[in-house]
């Protein structure tokens, strides 16, 4: 007797999206414009072989001439999207049908490299592309539903929980999205066992010519959400669309994404109370924790073949994207930051990566300052299990993001830690070679604070101990 095997439950997620935003012509055009990167563009490059070089460069060229036919005015913003929606409807057969004569030709000549199964691989793509274009600017979805209430307690995630709760106007949107969340999940997962957070996903008329992003301050009144439990919180996170999204938009969209969810969406989690006012400490998030959530995405990048999509596409538009963020004080109408203060935060990653480096290096006289966690096979890897001094410095930085502590607090925290590593405990590699049991002295108690916190941040005891020295060292109190 064969038993069947029994059908896994997806874990649900922690991070849970609902998504709304932007009026009806709005979704209509970036709708538009989301199929013709995805289907299009994206697959013109990621399929390029099974296309062939002429049925590549036509879907390259088709997406094109689809995106000319939307008129703008003097500002660069599309006007009439329903009346060009609606020409297309009747232009795109033909248009179509024209690109794949062409390519039928040249599969037809013994001397071009264009094969048969190139054809059939550019009818695949038509068709799926002409499955998600939108034929006018009507939706009867449910974030186009009047009697749609805001963040109902239906599910959030298509990818994890099978349920349409995209909505059909925004999926191909979401979907960078989507990817980000199970990305910044993975990056917190030791973290994340009681705990959940919803994300009221919002997209807004373009503020520049890139994608941007910003997450609100949640009112005491708006934190904590009726109806879920009292570790739930809440939090709006809006990005803006740049009128010229495009497949390289598309994929530093989910930069942002991560950036958004990773650390201002996440910041708010462990608080015990709301968080008021404007951020004030750059160094620390844009900077410090930037570096850490980046190093995550980064290693995803480089090394793992997601579920979702090919991770691969992302590496060059992502990593565009975060060198605007690091070296550009005002990126196209978007978030304003002193350079100087996110090189200070990535400089601290990089002193506490090097101090851990020495720990390691030290291993038979230095303490056990990181503990191995053991590896799962997962569709991506677990990023959080220390391996290396990386490993340890992105698990330290984001437990200290989720730490309950305030905008001062985070702060001095930094310039705490600054000055320790770059000044005081410098010569951490030699502190390390020189003793066998217990580190000395004010040594043993900075190591002591960092790696309990780095397994836990929500150890009230140990966040209060943190507060007290950071709080001694800013006042002078020997």
């Amino acid at each position: 007797m064969v038993r069947k095997a029994r059908k896994s439950t997806p874990t649900p997620p922690k991070i849970l999206l609902d998504y709304g935003g932007l009026k009806a012509s709005e979704r209509a055009y970036f709708q538009a414009c989301a199929s013709i990167a995805v289907h299009l563009e994206r697959r013109a490059k990621t399929q390029k072989r099974a296309l062939g070089t002429e049925g590549s460069d036509r879907l390259r060229k088709l997406a094109a001439d689809i995106l000319r036919e939307f008129p703008r005015n003097g500002r660069g913003q599309p006007v009439d999207v329903e009346g060009t929606l609606k020409n297309l409807e009747d232009q795109l057969p033909e248009m179509t049908r024209s690109a794949r004569r062409l390519i039928e030709c040249k599969a037809q000549d013994p001397h071009d490299p264009q094969t048969e199964d190139g054809v059939e691989t550019f009818d695949t793509r038509i068709e799926a592309f002409n499955r998600s274009f939108p034929v006018n600017a009507k939706c009867d979805c449910p974030v186009c539903s009047a009697e749609r209430s805001v963040m109902t307690n239906s599910g959030y995630s298509f990818v994890m929980d099978g349920l349409d709760a995209v909505p059909t106007c925004q999926r191909l949107l979401a979907r960078d999205i989507e990817f980000a969340r199970v990305i910044v999940e993975e990056i917190y997962q030791p973290f994340l066992k009681d705990l959940s957070v919803v994300v009221r996903v919002d997209f807004i008329p373009p503020t520049g010519n890139v994608v941007n992003g910003d997450t609100l301050r949640s009112g005491p009144a708006r934190m904590r959400r009726p109806g879920l439990d009292q570790n739930t919180r809440t939090v709006q996170v809006r990005f803006a669309l740049p009128h010229d999204y495009t497949d390289e938009t598309a994929a530093a969209l989910l930069y942002v994404a991560v950036h958004e969810l990773g650390i201002h969406a996440l910041q708010q989690w462990g608080l015990s109370s709301a968080p008021m006012g404007e951020l004030r400490c750059p160094t620390f998030s844009e900077g410090l924790v930037e570096a850490a959530v980046f190093s995550g995405l980064d290693q995803i990048l480089m090394e793992e073949s997601s579920e979702l999509v090919p991770s691969d596409i992302y590496q060059a538009p992502v990593r565009e994207r975060r060198r605007l963020h690091a070296d550009t004080s005002s990126v196209d109408g978007g978030n304003v930051h002193n350079p100087q203060d996110i090189a200070k935060g990535h400089e601290l990653f990089k002193l506490l990566r090097r101090f851990a480096e020495a720990a390691i290096s030290n291993h038979s006289t230095a303490p056990k300052l990181l503990e191995q966690v053991n590896m799962k096979t997962r569709p991506i890897r677990r990023l959080c299990a220390v391996r290396n001094g990386e490993s340890w410095a992105r698990r330290l930085v984001i437990a200290l993001n989720l730490a309950n502590l305030n905008e001062d607090e985070r702060e001095d925290t930094f310039w705490w830690l600054f000055e320790k590593l770059n000044n005081d405990f410098r010569d951490a590699d030699r502190r390390f070679a020189t003793y066998d049991q217990a580190p000395p002295g004010e040594f043993g108690k900075f190591i002591n604070i960092l790696n309990s916190l780095s397994r836990n941040p929500f150890n009230e005891r140990k966040v209060s101990q943190l507060k007290k020295v950071v709080h001694d060292h800013r006042h002078g109190v020997a």
